[in-house]
């Protein structure tokens, strides 16, 4: 299954900032369009196996990284039993860009 890019603002063009200094690693061109859209919501649709969990992980580094956001500024919305997973590899990257950020703070699992 082919991954999908949605805003969820359908009248509104979203802002795309993609950034020359932000390390995408390896995400496709619709992930990176997913990850560097800045305004607004954002809603990420895709078969299983195809990095949704990637581009979330991503998505909330580069808002922290580029755009200066506060993590408890951030929120996700996953229906995955990994959220534990997400969390951790959220505040790893973030240790090694910057030790006094914490992600743990502001996430809360909603069953």
């Amino acid at each position: 299954m082919k991954e999908i890019f949605t805003p969820i603002k359908p009248f509104k063009k979203p802002v795309n900032e993609m950034s020359d200094t932000f390390d995408y690693g390896n995400a496709n061109e619709n992930q990176k369009m997913a990850i560097s859209t800045t305004d607004g919501v954002v809603l990420i649709t895709a078969g299983p196996g195809t990095g949704k969990t990637f581009t979330l992980i991503q998505r909330a580094l580069f808002l922290i990284q580029e755009k200066v956001v506060k993590p408890e500024e951030i929120m996700m919305a996953t229906f995955t039993e990994t959220v534990k997973e997400l969390i951790t590899r959220i505040s790893n990257a973030l240790s090694l860009f910057q030790n006094s950020v914490s992600f743990e703070k502001g996430f809360r699992k909603t069953v």
